[in-house]
């Protein structure tokens, strides 16, 4: 994540590309100095306004680690506060299905419809999401025309899914918060 970072005790600027070694952050801050963010390229990762860049950066190394992407990023950022998204990532509690990409090839190849809440909950329902009497009475194929998948959405709304659009990409995204 590309960074500027104002040394506001020398009113001087930084660009730093985050994430970088703490021993390498040490070199470009000076402890006796203070530092905001004033500007990073994540827009929809929302910074708190005095963010501490040692601790973002430590999150920045472990997402580099655990193999988390901008992208994955933005789509958690889309939804989450920073704090939250931290807390996600470090318990590696979400869920992200591209939309866009598994709809693909529905409607003769035109994709999902994003706003028609009917795809939404076909989609869940092939990623996991089960309606409550499903424990007792499975969904066969032939009763799929029948089923209200609009209610399933509802209810996998109200169990912290959402639809997200990150770079005019559609997902569906859970999380436990």
């Amino acid at each position: 994540m590309r960074t500027v970072i104002r040394n506001i005790t020398k009113n001087n600027d930084i660009e730093l590309e985050l994430p970088i070694s703490e021993r390498d952050l040490s070199i470009f801050l000076n402890k006796n100095d203070e530092y905001i963010i004033v500007d990073y390229d994540l827009k929809s990762l929302d910074l708190p306004e005095y963010c501490n860049i040692h601790e973002l950066n430590e999150f920045l190394l472990d997402c580099r680690e655990k193999s988390i992407s901008d992208t994955i990023l933005g789509i958690l950022g889309s939804a989450c506060t920073y704090q939250e998204v931290r807390e996600i990532i470090e318990k590696n509690t979400y869920c992200i299905i591209n939309f866009s990409e598994e709809t693909a090839a529905w409607n003769n190849g035109s994709g999902g419809d994003f706003h028609d809440d009917y795809d939404k909950g076909i989609l869940v329902h092939e990623h996991g999401v089960r309606f409550e009497f499903e424990s007792e009475y499975p969904i066969v194929e032939k009763m799929r025309n029948y089923i209200q998948w609009v209610q399933l959405w509802y209810i996998a709304e109200s169990k912290n899914w959402e639809a997200v659009t990150y770079n005019n990409v559609n997902y569906l995204l859970y999380t436990p918060l």
